[in-house]
């Protein structure tokens, strides 16, 4: 009958231990719902410089809005959808230019856009790609660094006019001695 008790004891706290950090993120989330001062970037870990309001009236949309990284200076164009740890923004503090991103582009999850460059309306960047230079409109880009592998017809399909593997992609990697 102890075993019983202990395992009551035990199931008790676990349970008042959640319903206690359930409580927590409730009232958080009670703060932000209300203008409440708790900044999103503590929920989100986004740090998106430019106005969301302005932005999403704009139809600029976030899909799993987590990880996201927005310059302050990088333009972005109407109807943009911008998915999860995507960075945009400067090349290096060195070098502090920013993309243009034109309307009706989708940027997939992880894709890195820096530097002084165009993105061309209706263009696609590919998950985990990294876009260093300018691409016309219609472009689907993918790879590290990105390179134009198909265009986006009229209707919106895709068309695929090279196929990337993985070996091109590390291509221009090249070993460097650990320590």
């Amino acid at each position: 009958m102890t075993w019983i008790k202990k395992k009551l004891t035990r199931l008790s706290k676990i349970v008042s231990q959640r319903l206690r950090a359930l409580k927590a993120s409730f009232h958080i989330y009670k703060k932000l719902t209300q203008g409440g001062g708790i900044d999103p970037r503590f929920i989100t870990s986004c740090d998106i410089g430019l106005d969301i309001q302005d932005l999403k009236k704009r139809g600029i949309d976030f899909h799993h809005p987590v990880g996201i990284v927005i310059s302050r200076h990088a333009k972005i164009g109407d109807n943009t959808l911008i998915w999860q740890n995507v960075t945009i923004g400067a090349k290096s503090l060195d070098n502090l230019t920013y993309p243009t991103i034109g309307r009706n582009v989708r940027i997939y999850a992880g894709a890195v856009i820096i530097g002084q460059i165009v993105i061309g309306d209706n263009c696609v960047i590919g998950a985990n790609s990294v876009v260093t230079q300018s691409f016309p409109d219609n472009s689907v880009l993918a790879g590290i660094p990105a390179k134009r592998i198909g265009t986006v017809r009229s209707d919106g399909t895709i068309l695929r006019e090279v196929q990337i593997t993985q070996s091109d992609t590390h291509k221009n990697q090249q070993a460097e001695p650990f320590m």
